[in-house]
């Protein structure tokens, strides 16, 4: 099996997809060979990868099916000891986990790999917040530059995102002249629409702190991803969060996203009806504690999947984090945005999952 096969066929899907709408048959063939190519790919490539299918289930090369949901599952876990195992091509960065344990997650991303997450990402925030760039305010715990070789998610988002400003400021909210800063960017920033992005608790860290003074900022578009296992832990709740940004500092717009180190770039973007949509990047299922796949409007674990990976087993991730699919029979999102929607209902406080392959 081929590399240079996989990667064309992500190429021509990137080339001919939106990130939302089009022709919903064709994009599904796609989206079917995509999968079955990474997993041949993978197994054929990756011992690790081979070795959890083979303690599994049998091979599902020629079986794997989005209608159904047979579809080879990774456990979240798992890519906390892939980390020694690079991609067949040289390595263009180490994207890590953003986590506080010792032990986190860490995928080796190559340059065709960076590129696709680059294009995918950039689609999906646009279709919400429009192709015009502005400003961003970028806040960040530490002073310490980026470093392009290794990476952790919440810096990868801040490259990411700042792709599609038209300036960046970056600030550490911890750093004493932080104030400073934020005063400096707001002046030379005026009336004109702006992205504030970061981290949920540094954003969190910025409103209590006062770092980022009380005001009416309607020009402000709040984006923040990640975090929310802290402010779980403080009783705050995701509309207690925006009540605060809204008490504060008046936004105009708040929008949180979904997403993880081991599938940067097709993130899961929540609209102003505070839906997560997902795009033809992506797909989303929902299963019971034994991996079958529940009914629409069941709380279950999701199991979320990439098209866009290439350079590592990414595709296809059983996360820790509990949810629920509204009905594909119920009325379209206000927002006008085409495809399947659901809700974050928290993350499990002990994972217990019970297999790590085809369940239907």
């Amino acid at each position: 099996m081929s590399r240079n096969h996989l990667e064309s066929l992500i190429a021509d899907f990137l080339d001919c997809t939106p990130a939302f709408g089009g022709d919903s048959k064709r994009i599904k063939e796609v989206q079917n060979r995509i999968l079955t190519e990474a997993h041949r790919v993978f197994l054929e490539k990756n011992q690790r990868y081979r070795e959890l299918n083979s303690a599994t289930k049998p091979d599902l090369s020629d079986k794997i099916n989005l209608d159904t949901g047979s579809i080879p599952l990774i456990p979240s876990d798992f890519f906390k000891y892939l980390s020694d195992e690079g991609p067949e091509k040289e390595s263009h960065l180490i994207l890590q986990s953003s986590g506080t344990s010792q032990n986190i997650s860490k995928v080796n991303v190559d340059k065709f790999n960076a590129l696709n997450q680059k294009i995918a990402l950039s689609r999906i925030v646009q279709h919400f917040l429009g192709g015009e760039r502005i400003p961003m305010v970028a806040l960040r715990s530490s002073n310490k530059g980026i470093s392009r070789g290794r990476m952790s998610t919440s810096d990868a988002g801040v490259l990411g995102f700042s792709l599609l400003a038209s300036q960046l400021y970056m600030i550490d909210v911890n750093s004493e002249d932080a104030p400073l800063q934020i005063r400096k960017a707001m002046s030379q920033i005026g009336n004109r629409r702006f992205m504030l992005f970061g981290f949920t608790f540094q954003v969190y860290e910025a409103l209590v702190s006062g770092v980022i003074p009380s005001g009416n900022y309607n020009n402000m578009i709040v984006v923040h991803g990640g975090g929310w296992k802290k402010l779980k832990h403080l009783q705050i709740s995701s509309t207690s969060f925006r009540e605060m940004i809204a008490d504060k500092w008046g936004a105009a717009k708040v929008h949180d996203y979904y997403g993880m180190a081991e599938q940067t770039g097709s993130i899961f973007f929540q609209c102003n009806s505070f839906r997560y949509h997902v795009s033809n990047y992506s797909n989303l299922f929902v299963r019971d504690r034994f991996l079958n796949l529940v009914q629409d409007q069941q709380v279950g674990v999701l199991h979320v999947v990439s098209f866009i990976q290439s350079s590592y087993p990414g595709q296809s991730i059983v996360t820790q984090d509990l949810g629920f699919k509204e009905s594909s029979d119920g009325p379209p999102c206000p927002c006008g945005t085409p495809g399947m929607t659901f809700f974050i209902n928290g993350r499990l406080d002990q994972a217990e999952i019970k297999g790590c392959s085809d369940a239907n």
